[in-house]
């Protein structure tokens, strides 16, 4: 994916001053605009999301609104977590399938202590 293709894609989604971040995983990007963001995710990489986030003008791409479903990335992918002072009052059950007919993510993505998860990886990369 190339960078236009991103930017382009941001802009459908979410509005005008598209800015695209590149994360710690592949394939995800950390976007923002004047009015929005969120993560766009490819999903040749990452097909474990391809059933959630929004459909975009590209066929391989998914968008993951911030007020929205972003946090479904986040629980598959702690390491984009950069503050965890919070994270247990934000990322848990109840937030995550907030707006979800049911909760059938769960079901295919467990819980897991996130927090312990994210420190156990920080220890092996010193």
């Amino acid at each position: 994916m190339n960078r236009y293709d991103l930017y382009s894609v941001t802009r459908y989604m979410w509005g005008k001053y598209a800015q695209v971040h590149n994360t710690k995983v592949k394939g995800i990007y950390d976007t923002t605009t004047e009015r929005h963001g969120g993560y766009l995710v490819d999903i040749t990489i990452h097909p474990e999301l391809k059933e959630y986030g929004e459909k975009t003008n590209d066929s391989s791409i998914r968008a993951f609104e911030e007020d929205y479903e972003a946090l479904k990335v986040l629980w598959l992918y702690p390491e984009l977590i950069n503050n965890t002072e919070k994270l247990e009052e934000w990322l848990n059950t109840k937030t995550v399938i907030r707006f979800d007919k049911d909760d059938s993510f769960l079901k295919r993505f467990p819980e897991r202590n996130i927090l312990e998860n994210q420190e156990q990886e920080e220890e092996e990369t010193l």
